[in-house]
């Protein structure tokens, strides 16, 4: 869904001081005509903003914003699926594990013959050739993911309190699914049921940062600040009302 400047601008302030302080790249899954991404890139917070796309008039189009807006060279384009490059993140990122457990077997002897689990590797190493650049490869520790996908579904707008497993094309669990193993945000619909979000809580956590973004009073979404499924630091925060 497409956030308006002011709105950007406060989000990109509110996620520069949640994220951690090892978290130097954050990635816009649904980057559309760029506000997101450009707020990001003017915070000066993240040594890399990534940006995925896989409209390419629209992604046409946010290049041209993010160079009036003077940041075209501090953000990366992705032309892609926003689904398909977490499935590839996730994917080298588990070749490369894999990787490094044979070259620890090597260096320990537990690897039997040498020539055999040698050739394993070389193996695996000419596979992950053919995977993303250095340049979009994500670590799941340094990275935070931001989603603000179309909302749409049944009765849409007319929920005092909204349904969002009935949220289309992509719904809360579709969501999280693609994201959990990343600290990420959630740019959902104001009316959200807030106890749908809490449900995604993860084990060692109390509570999360919601916050309701509202331009003169008036409420226009509600952000969820989601840690990584393992937690990493102190939860703090709670349900917050910021203005615009």
């Amino acid at each position: 869904m497409p956030t308006n400047q002011p709105t950007s601008s406060k989000i990109a302030d509110h996620l520069s001081s949640w994220a951690s302080e090892d978290k130097d790249t954050v990635v816009d899954i649904f980057g559309g005509v760029g506000g997101n991404a450009i707020a990001f890139a003017l915070s000066g917070r993240w040594a890399r903003v990534i940006a995925v796309e896989r409209d390419a008039d629209t992604l046409a189009c946010a290049q041209h914003n993010a160079d009036v807006y003077g940041v075209a060279d501090w953000i990366t384009w992705v032309h892609a699926d926003c689904f398909d490059f977490l499935a590839q993140q996730k994917q080298q990122q588990q070749q490369q594990q894999q990787q490094q457990q044979q070259q620890q077997q090597q260096e320990q002897g537990q690897d039997g013959e040498g020539n055999g689990n040698g050739a394993a590797t070389r193996a695996s190493s000419s596979a992950t050739s053919t995977f993303l650049p250095e340049s979009l490869a994500l670590q799941p520790d340094k990275t935070v993911i931001f989603a603000s996908p179309p909302w749409g579904g049944v009765n849409y707008g007319e929920q005092d309190v909204f349904d969002l497993s009935t949220m289309q094309p992509y719904n809360l669990a579709t969501l999280h699914a693609a994201c959990w193993q990343y600290d990420h945000v959630l740019y959902l619909p104001r009316t959200s049921d807030i106890r749908q979000i809490a449900k995604l809580v993860p084990d060692g956590w109390d509570k999360i940062d919601v916050t309701q973004y509202c331009i003169h009073g008036a409420s226009k979404a509600m952000v969820a600040y989601l840690p990584a499924k393992l937690p990493k630091r102190k939860p703090r925060g709670g349900h917050q009302v910021a203005s615009a």
